[in-house]
């Protein structure tokens, strides 16, 4: 490629799965250990970060293309790695529609498996000389161990604030969609005001993904989410339409009897719902999405208009317009 252009943009998706493949297969590591990784990385998902980051660099040259491929790439190892411990955390027994590694494989073993596919991110950035990466991929992963403790702290905290919650979804989901955008402005070599709004973008649309699927788990059933539901409500971890609701009066206590009761029933929950969506919960948390989406706009504007501009405005009206 000697520019990125829109139309590759799904080739170059393929690339960088390409990359995370090659780097399991030369993994100087026993067959076990590459067993897992391998297990891990051959499912990609929907690489949202990596498509982010490759829109915000089209028209880049052949050079910085390399590069930012290869920095989506260990994006994308970050990302699997976090999800590999917050299964672990979380004792989740799927993923993607398959056992999670810590459910095949056992707890222990995917602590190792997902730490060192996190440092395999890290050498392969070293081992192509993009140091500054590497730096910005450490800040990524600072914010969302902090974040993941964070969250942790809290739990079954029905005191917890609003603003606490929304810090922990900064670091845990947010800071990461931001640190992939500004990656890609820095290594296209934009102005420090795109960079900052690069940033801002990611942000808001990393944000927009987190308070999505929390909402989900309040609106869906489980046959529709593919999973059990309210899963955060039962484990104490208490999302912005359960802290919307313990803050007004008439809702507040009543929700707050179920969440300290445990081993809730269908019914329970059913019960509960209610609650929420009587008290606004719903509501507020859609319109928070709804200004989180505006937000983004506004960072798109600080960006020159080309197609990869053109297609991320695309998919925030895609996916985050109420109609």
């Amino acid at each position: 490629m000697s520019e990125l252009m829109i139309n590759q943009i799904d080739d170059a998706l393929n690339k960088i799965n390409e990359i995370i493949q090659r780097e399991v297969k030369r993994a100087d590591t026993h067959d076990a250990m590459k067993e897992v990784l391998t297990y891990v990385t051959d499912n990609p998902g929907k690489m949202v970060s990596s498509k982010l980051m490759l829109l915000m660099g089209v028209g880049c040259n052949e050079v910085q293309m390399k590069k930012l491929l290869y920095s989506a790439a260990s994006v994308e190892m970050m990302h699997t790695t976090a999800l590999i411990l917050d299964d672990i955390i979380d004792e989740s027994e799927i993923r993607r529609g398959k056992a999670t590694v810590q459910a095949k494989y056992g707890k222990p073993i995917a602590i190792c498996g997902g730490n060192y596919l996190l440092a395999m991110a890290f050498c392969m950035l070293g081992r192509k000389g993009y140091a500054d990466m590497a730096d910005e991929l450490a800040d990524m992963v600072e914010h969302a161990c902090s974040g993941e403790m964070f969250e942790n702290l809290h739990t079954y905290d029905t005191e917890v604030t609003e603003e606490d919650y929304l810090a922990v979804v900064k670091g845990k989901t947010a800071y990461a969609f931001g640190g992939a955008c500004r990656m890609s402005a820095r290594i296209t070599e934009k102005s420090d005001e795109e960079i900052y709004a690069a940033q801002q973008f990611g942000e808001a649309v990393g944000t927009i993904f987190q308070l999505r699927d929390d909402l989900l788990d309040w609106t869906m059933t489980e046959e529709e989410l593919g999973k059990p539901v309210n899963t955060d409500f039962i484990n104490g971890l208490y999302t912005l339409p359960a802290l919307y609701t313990f803050r007004q009066e008439e809702y507040g206590d009543k929700l707050r009897e179920y969440a300290k009761r445990g081993n809730l029933s269908a019914n329970d929950l059913r019960v509960v719902r209610g609650i929420v969506n009587e008290a606004g919960g719903i509501t507020y948390a859609s319109a928070y999405i709804r200004e989180c989406a505006e937000e983004a706009r506004r960072a798109l504007m600080v960006m020159p208009e080309n197609d990869g501009v053109v297609e991320m405005r695309r998919i925030l009206s895609r996916l985050f317009d109420e109609e």
